[in-house]
């Protein structure tokens, strides 16, 4: 049996219908066409393993408290940024232009918080925890 066999289609309550199910048309292995039928379809192509893979969004953060200032970098760039609190209170958010350096001031009282980094185009998303 391999790929496009109908027998196994035509298993005991299987009937090959091609404009509903039981028809294969097209089949590719690792991104490349392997089996082609056409009598129902006009051509093949692959809709899926298109896209480039994503950088992971590994952001690194320096925190100085004393001048209170967050200094921000990733080598895959990012747009959003927001700070919570342990309970999960949004402290401070921001928008920014997509870029792969941030510096920012942050008036904060003394704690544990969690910054998100996040890239919205791609919906990538980095929680770092810091202590302020």
């Amino acid at each position: 049996e391999g790929v496009g066999s109908l027998s196994i289609i035509n298993a005991p309550s299987g009937y090959p219908d091609i404009n509903g199910a039981g028809q294969l048309s097209c089949f590719f292995k690792e991104g490349d066409l392997f089996y082609t039928n056409l009598d129902s379809i006009a051509g093949c192509s692959p809709i899926l393993g298109n896209r480039p893979p994503l950088l992971a969004l590994k952001p690194q953060l320096l925190v100085d408290s004393g001048q209170q200032l967050i200094q921000l970098h990733s080598g895959v760039a990012f747009d959003a940024i927001a700070v919570y609190s342990l309970t999960g209170q949004i402290i401070a958010e921001q928008r920014i232009s997509r870029t792969t350096d941030y510096v920012g001031t942050l008036n904060l009282a003394k704690g544990m918080y969690f910054l998100s980094v996040a890239n919205t185009a791609n919906g990538q998303k980095s929680i770092l925890p810091f202590v302020w």
